[in-house]
C-alpha cells in the first residue's frame, strides 16, 4: 500500500472513531474514567507518558469561588466593586479536585497564595484552603496507585519562610505519594512509574528553587511546556492552539523533551467584562462565556490527530460540562488497538 494510501486509511478510522464519540461514553462499562490509566494501560507499561493524550483542568482549585470570598492578595481592589461578577468570572470549574480526578482528569493546576497566615487556592479570589486539597490529592493516591496525576503548583511566595512551610504541607500529606523524577518527559513510561516508584502515583511540578527542600519535586521549567492562549472565540482559539502565540509555541512548534499543555479555554478580557455589565445578551460569567467549547474538544482533537500532530495534555474551564475526558479515552483507547492490545 502507498504512503498516500496508507494516510488515507488512517484518516477513515480516525474520522469514524471521533463520528461516535459523545459524552455518553464515560457510561460505557469498559470506560471506567476512575481507573482508565490502569486499564488502558496495564499491558503496555511501555507506554510513554508524553505519547498519552490527558484530560486537565484549567486553575482546577476555584470551584470554592464564592460572591462572599475574600480578595486574593495583589488583585485588582476594583474586584471589591461587585464582587458578585467577579466571582462569576474568576470561578472556572464546578467539582472539587478529588472529583475531578475520579471523573478522568489527570492533570491539575494549584494556584496558591498566602492568605491570613494560612495557603489557599485562588483566582482573584479566595477558594479552598490547600490542606483540604492535599488531604484530598492523598486520599486519591492511597486508593488509586496506578493513576498518574500531573500537580502544577503555581505561587509567587515573597519569603523563605513562606516556601518552607508549603514543603512541609507538602511533605505532610502527600509526601510518601510523589513520585520520583526518575527520566525527562520524553523517556518517561508508566512503567518506570509503576515498577520504580511503586505507590507514588502523584508528579508535582514546582519553581526549580524548591529543589533545595526535596528531590522529589520536578522542575516545572525544565519539564512542563504551555501554550498559553489568549482568546475569546473558536477560531482564534484554534490558530493559537496549533500555531502558538507570543506567550507559548503552539502544537506544530512543541518542545518534546517536556510535557505539552494545551489551552482549550476562552480568556474574557476588559472588554468582555464590561459587556456583561451593560448588554443584556451578553453572559454574564465564564460559565455562559465558555459554552461554545464545551462540544468542541471531540472535533479539535480529531483535527489535531489528523495533522499527525502529537497531543499531549488539554486543559479546560468546567470539563465535566466537555465532552473533554471522552475523548481522550476513546483515543488513546484506538492507540492501543492500533498496536494490537486488547484493553
Amino acid at each position: 500500500m502507498t504512503p498516500i494510501k496508507c494516510l488515507k486509511v488512517k484518516n477513515l478510522l480516525i474520522s469514524l472513531l471521533f463520528y461516535s464519540i459523545s459524552p455518553a461514553l464515560l457510561s460505557h462499562p469498559k470506560l471506567n474514567a476512575e481507573n482508565w490509566m490502569r486499564n488502558l494501560f496495564h499491558k503496555l507499561p511501555e507506554t510513554r507518558i508524553r505519547d498519552v493524550l490527558i484530560p486537565g483542568t484549567h486553575k482546577s482549585g476555584s470551584y470554592n469561588i464564592l460572591k462572599t470570598s475574600p480578595l486574593a492578595p495583589k488583585s485588582n481592589k476594583l474586584f471589591l466593586l461587585n464582587k458578585k461578577m467577579t466571582s462569576s468570572w474568576a470561578k472556572t470549574q464546578n467539582l472539587s479536585i478529588l472529583e475531578q480526578l475520579q471523573k478522568g482528569i489527570r492533570y491539575i493546576e494549584l494556584n496558591l497564595v498566602g492568605h491570613q497566615g494560612e495557603i489557599f487556592l485562588a483566582n482573584g479570589l479566595i477558594s479552598c484552603n490547600l490542606n483540604d486539597v492535599l488531604k484530598d490529592l492523598r486520599s486519591w493516591a492511597s486508593t488509586h496507585p496506578y493513576e498518574i496525576v500531573l500537580i502544577n503548583a503555581n505561587f509567587a511566595f515573597q519569603t523563605l519562610s513562606e516556601a518552607k512551610e508549603l514543603h512541609r504541607k507538602f511533605s505532610r500529606y502527600v509526601g510518601l505519594f510523589l513520585a520520583f523524577p526518575l527520566l525527562p518527559p520524553n523517556l518517561l513510561t508508566f512503567g518506570d512509574l509503576w515498577n520504580n516508584e511503586k505507590g507514588r502515583p502523584l508528579i508535582l511540578f514546582t519553581p526549580p528553587s524548591f529543589k533545595k527542600f526535596s528531590p522529589r519535586y520536578w522542575d516545572k521549567k525544565k519539564m512542563l511546556q504551555f501554550n498559553k492562549t489568549n482568546a475569546q472565540n473558536i477560531n482564534a482559539l484554534s490558530e493559537q492552539v496549533l500555531y502558538g502565540s507570543a506567550k507559548g509555541p503552539g502544537l506544530y512548534r512543541q518542545d518534546w523533551s517536556k510535557f505539552y499543555i494545551s489551552e482549550f479555554i476562552f480568556k474574557p478580557n476588559k472588554k468582555s467584562i464590561l459587556k456583561s455589565l451593560f448588554e443584556n445578551q451578553y453572559p454574564k460569567g465564564l460559565y455562559k462565556f465558555s459554552r461554545p467549547l464545551f462540544e468542541a474538544p471531540y472535533k479539535a482533537v480529531k483535527s489535531w490527530l489528523q495533522k499527525d500532530l502529537p497531543v499531549n495534555i488539554i486543559k479546560v474551564d468546567f470539563f465535566e460540562k466537555t465532552n473533554l475526558v471522552a475523548t481522550c479515552l476513546e483515543a488513546n483507547k484506538e492507540t492501543l488497538i492500533q498496536k494490537g492490545k486488547n484493553w
